[in-house]
């Protein structure tokens, strides 16, 4: 079997970790700067109308998302304003979408999800042994360029080598080509790399889909069994070797 050159993560509920009250005070902060900005332009899209269609954009979202493919922010937002009036998508100007997009995003940096305690011991211990790192996270409705932003004020960023966001890409883990691309990118076959994530599908079939070995983080059953399973990101390191033939 291959030596183990690099190891790739999930980020969310796998390096940093969220809370439902943070989500929820994230939404309301996207929705009441949507109305500061939309209201200016119509009197009726008060906050009510426009948290009516945030939450009903999410089902629309969602049909894209279970084909696997993903959407950049513009067009979730596209979606959200023409579920407030489909005529009002054409009339934004340039100034306008910026500051919806600004709404939209920045209350990721305010209420943010944090590292996990394991984290940043385990990524120096990475690093210290010779392991290329990257990363392949879905996004949600917070984009790749913003997450870049939050682990770069963590001192997270310069981790990595290489960073695959699926709002970037158009698709979503599961998909192979997502591995396909991360491996490509850190110019190395698949079967040098070990994908560690915290979803037995996203993750540990996806990984393996591709030709990489996957560790499954957490004690969910998984439809594909992955090459190792440890309860806390602590046990990376002797899961790692214990994968490694020559670590």
């Amino acid at each position: 079997m291959a030596a183990i050159q690099a190891v790739t993560f999930d980020l969310w509920e796998t390096l940093i970790h969220d809370a439902p009250e943070r989500g929820a005070a994230r939404s309301r902060r996207r929705i009441e700067r949507m109305t500061a900005v939309l209201s200016h332009l119509r009197d009726d899209l008060d906050e009510a109308r426009v948290a009516a269609a945030y939450e009903r954009s999410a089902h629309q979202y969602d049909v894209i998302w279970r084909e696997q493919r993903d959407l950049t922010t513009r067009r979730q937002l596209e979606i959200l304003i023409g579920l407030l009036d489909e005529r009002l998508v054409a009339t934004l100007d340039a100034t306008t979408w910026d500051a919806l997009e600004r709404a939209y995003v920045e209350p990721i940096h305010e209420t943010p999800p944090l590292p996990g305690p394991h984290t940043f011991p385990v990524l120096e211990w990475l690093a210290q042994h010779g392991y290329r790192l990257g990363l392949i996270s879905n996004t949600g409705r917070t984009p790749g360029a913003a997450m870049r932003r939050l682990l770069s004020t963590y001192g997270l960023l310069d981790c990595f080598a290489v960073t695959i966001f699926s709002n970037e890409e158009g698709l979503l883990k599961p998909r192979r080509e997502l591995f396909e691309r991360a491996a490509e990118r850190l110019g190395l076959p698949p079967a040098q790399i070990v994908h560690v994530g915290d979803n037995p599908v996203a993750d540990v079939a996806g990984a393996k889909a591709a030709g990489m070995r996957a560790i499954l983080l957490g004690g969910q059953p998984a439809p594909v069994p992955p090459d190792a399973q440890i309860a806390t990101l602590a046990e990376l390191p002797p899961a790692l070797q214990r994968l490694d033939p020559v670590a």
